[in-house]
């Protein structure tokens, strides 16, 4: 039976189970529940990513040898420097860099390492996509990182990597 009262328009069921009105919080409880559930299954199912770093602060020398730069002629100081900062970003992911860095003979026991043993036979192309270099806040700080699904020996193939750009 539905009552209207004279100052409302609205109908009001005067026979509403008090049960009725206790589902609703059980509900929305429950359905918290199971978003919760499904938020963590999602993050406990993607896959991790675990990243290894060097740091490293490069210097640009401004020191004229014979004659000024182009550059230098027309007042454009900042470019050098990008320049310089582009040139070291390329040197570092270099192919014939990082062959060198993984080659067997120079490092034996790199080849071992279940992350270059999961990228064969393309071990440097693997290297060249998961290879970052970036200068943070146009810094002269040069940050070098590889990232892999699995941690082991991601370490020690960044360290053969930023000692064959030292050499």
């Amino acid at each position: 039976m539905f009552l209207m009262s004279p100052s409302s328009s609205l109908a009001t069921n005067v026979n509403a189970s008090p049960v009725a009105a206790a589902r609703k919080p059980l509900g929305r409880l429950l359905l918290n529940l199971l978003s919760a559930g499904a938020a963590y299954g999602a993050w406990v199912l993607q896959p991790q990513q675990y990243t290894t770093s060097f740091v490293l602060q490069i210097k640009h020398g401004e020191e004229n040898l014979v004659f000024m730069t182009a550059d230098q002629a027309r007042g454009a100081a900042g470019s050098s420097v990008d320049t310089f900062k582009r040139t070291q970003r390329v040197a570092i992911r270099q192919r014939g860099l990082i062959e060198r860095a993984l080659d067997p003979d120079l490092h034996p026991g790199l080849a071992k390492l279940p992350v270059l043993r999961n990228a064969a036979p393309d071990e440097v192309g693997w290297v060249e996509k998961h290879l970052s270099v970036t200068f943070p806040e146009d810094s002269e700080i040069m940050y070098v990182s590889l990232t892999a699904d699995d941690p082991k020996g991601l370490h020690e193939i960044l360290q053969s990597i930023v000692a064959e750009y030292f050499d």
